[in-house]
């Protein structure tokens, strides 16, 4: 068996499944696949360059900043008006006391989005120009460590849905910040999309920048499968709440009606929106139920045999679209910042939102700690 940490220079990891594969010379144009997951380990690089991720991320960060300091929209009620910026919604969420939704809101829509394309443009910067600049190597984990964060193309598409429900109550105008907003989402998924992990890896090595390991060995596998399954275990006893308990409370024109998360797309399909319900049913309700009995049955087969290739692909799925179901907490964010007008319109945060939030970090974290590489390690040689 070839231990992970023994790799030498002949040896490359899979970046899914972290399995030790022998390096090889490829002849133009193919690409060395992994034997165990399918995932490519090694790509022709052909005319890749790292000016796009730089030109990009630095993009991004403007439009963020932009973003920040221009109003999303404005919310109209019988000639009150109230504006919401991106970082009303956290504003407001702390004055109702509800901090842990705040700081994941703000973690999510703002600071995770800073990092990472801060870190993007750093690390593609040095690589670029060939620079050694400091702590470029832990810029670049960084990135692999902030990108499942950077929530903001999911906080953009709860801005559209909570438009909708607004225009039900009152009068809504798109602002500056919006056209801010989609910028930044585009400029991400674009960024994503071009950043060359193996590109910058080979840069960085060559450079001789790239220091320490990408795993930090905090946690040993017996320690991660507990966790992971004390996690999903925890996700599993939340979701009932998380769906029977209201997670916010709208008042119209001094009729107050509180929402479980269906209570929500019941009223988008009674206002006859049924794709924006739809939207909302699936990130909302499907994913996360997918979410915890997927993770429940990778879990739960945990060393042995059966069904190892699903269980990878699972996973990866899992991993990919988690994030969504943070649709339903900014729509409460962007719902918060601008519906505080009284009798006439508000929205009020209830703790259902709290239950809903511990299923997805729950979720999260679990699919973050139980590595794909523990499908496969008890039952097979790593030497690929």
């Amino acid at each position: 068996m070839k231990s992970r940490s023994s790799l030498g220079p002949d040896w490359i990891e899979c970046p899914h499944c972290e399995a030790p594969c022998r390096r090889k010379r490829l002849p133009d144009g193919c690409e060395l696949r992994c034997a165990r997951c399918g995932s490519t380990v090694i790509e022709p690089i052909g005319k890749k360059t790292f000016q796009p991720a730089l030109s990009l991320s630095v993009a991004g960060l403007i439009a963020l900043f932009l973003a920040t300091i221009r109003p999303v929209l404005t919310f109209d009620v019988a000639g009150r008006e109230q504006a919401g910026y991106l970082f009303t919604g956290v504003r407001e969420l702390l004055h109702q006391g509800y901090w842990m939704i705040a700081i994941l809101v703000f973690f999510a829509s703002i600071f995770a989005p800073a990092l990472y394309l801060a870190s993007v443009s750093y690390v593609s910067a040095a690589c670029a120009f060939r620079l050694r600049l400091p702590q470029v190597s832990l810029c670049y984990h960084i990135t692999d460590w902030a990108e499942p964060w950077n929530l903001i193309p999911v906080y953009s598409i709860a801005t559209v849905v909570s438009v909708v429900k607004l225009r039900m109550i009152g009068g809504v105008t798109w602002n500056d910040g919006a056209r801010w907003v989609l910028c930044v989402a585009v400029l991400t998924l674009l960024a994503q999309q071009v950043f060359d992990r193996r590109l910058v890896e080979h840069r960085l090595e060559a450079m001789g920048a790239l220091g320490g390991s990408k795993r930090v060995g905090m946690m040993n596998d017996s320690f991660r499968v507990s966790t992971a399954r004390a996690l999903v275990t925890t996700a599993a006893l939340l979701y009932i709440p998380s769906n029977i308990i209201p997670v916010m409370t709208m008042t119209v024109a001094g009729k107050t009606e509180p929402l479980t998360v269906l209570g929500g797309v019941k009223e988008l399909w009674d206002s006859n929106l049924p794709a924006i319900a739809g939207v909302v049913f699936l990130a909302s309700f499907v994913v996360p139920f997918l979410k915890v009995i997927s993770l429940s049955w990778i879990l739960w087969l945990h060393g042995t045999d059966f069904h190892q290739s699903t269980r990878n692909s699972i996973h990866r799925i899992v991993h990919r679209i988690g994030s969504w179901s943070m649709i339903d907490i900014f729509l409460l964010a962007v719902l918060s910042a601008v519906g505080q007008l009284g009798a006439l319109g508000s929205v009020i945060a209830n703790p259902g939102a709290i239950y809903f939030c511990g299923v997805m970090i729950c979720c999260l974290f679990a699919a973050e700690i139980y590595k794909p590489r523990l499908i496969w390690e008890s039952h097979e040689d790593l030497t690929i």
